[in-house]
């Protein structure tokens, strides 16, 4: 088998994915990926007020959580006045199939949406693909909401 069209193919694309055993280039160009509107640094999910999983802090108090990345995640405090930025948390976060995971870090930010933490060591981007693919199954309309994802 000649590979080399893919390494030709892999000059000029920036993203592989595969379909039904079949690879797949995408021109970056054709995603109309404007690097100033990406503001993040990694992927997140976020989640519908319904399918918030909660986050149980180490003091016995639990949060939902807004959404997740694999270095960070936003909590709902409903004004709770107990988090200050720079307060380093632990904490377990359970999602939706069950699986609980071991957290920590520190506050970054505080605002009326919530508490955002960056964690001190990163999550592993299977869960986060499960959850994704929860929240598409069971809210398929929600991660449509490009305001969301910005």
């Amino acid at each position: 088998m000649d590979f080399g069209h893919l390494a030709a193919a892999r000059k000029n694309c920036g993203m592989l994915w595969t379909s039904r055993r079949r690879l797949h280039y995408t021109q970056l160009s054709d995603l109309n990926v404007n690097k100033q509107d990406q503001k993040r640094r990694y992927f997140r999910v976020p989640y519908p007020e319904a399918a918030k999983p909660p986050f149980e802090h180490d003091t016995g108090k639990t949060y939902k959580v807004v959404d997740i990345s694999e270095r960070g995640m936003k909590i709902d405090t409903a004004g709770d006045a107990e988090l200050d930025i720079g307060m380093h948390v632990t904490g377990t976060v359970i999602f939706h199939d069950n699986t609980s995971v071991r957290v920590a870090g520190n506050v970054l930010r505080i605002d009326r949406d919530g508490a955002a933490i960056e964690l001190a060591n990163s999550l592993n981007v299977g869960n986060l693909l499960r959850e994704q693919t929860f929240i598409r199954k069971k809210f398929p309309m929600f991660l449509m909401d490009k305001s969301r994802m910005g």
